[in-house]
């Protein structure tokens, strides 16, 4: 309670409203709605991996490389694929000494390999710990989307 009563006394409340919109606007603006999707990365016949798109709706920045979960669980960054303007980067490559830069409205592809993909119905898409190089704030993305059949 002190806390609050703390940032109230420091930006006002009218401020903190529109903090707290904004960053809502942020997170609406990242995910692709309906981009979950499985993916025959090897191209014989058999669903080996899904994939889902973000997209960067401010400024050109470096990003920090996140945690990914799918439905709570934490993604392997080893199986983790990221698809920018036509360049494959592993999530070994993408360190805080190598941060990804994302000019305004580029769109990137985050691949998952798993065998057979996942099931049909909605999951929930959680980006954690995701921040910008420079900045000491990082933020949660959650996200529910619905695989098709």
């Amino acid at each position: 309670m002190m806390e609050l009563l703390t940032l109230l006394r420091q930006f006002g409340l009218r401020r903190l409203l529109f903090l707290a919109r904004y960053e809502e606007w942020v997170k609406d603006k990242i995910y692709e709605k309906g981009s979950l999707r499985n993916i025959d990365l090897d191209r014989d016949g058999n669903i080996d991996g899904f994939s889902f798109r973000i997209k960067n709706p401010l400024y050109s920045a470096y990003y920090k490389r996140p945690d990914i979960y799918i439905d709570g669980e934490k993604i392997d960054p080893s199986t983790i694929i990221i698809r920018k303007m036509g360049e494959t980067i592993s999530m070994d490559e993408w360190r805080d000494d190598k941060p990804l830069a994302l000019i305004p409205g580029e769109t990137i592809e985050i691949v998952i390999r798993r065998p057979g993909g996942l099931k049909p119905g909605k999951h929930i898409i959680e980006i954690k710990n995701a921040g910008i190089i420079g900045f000491d704030t990082t933020m949660d993305l959650r996200f529910i989307d619905k695989l098709g059949e």
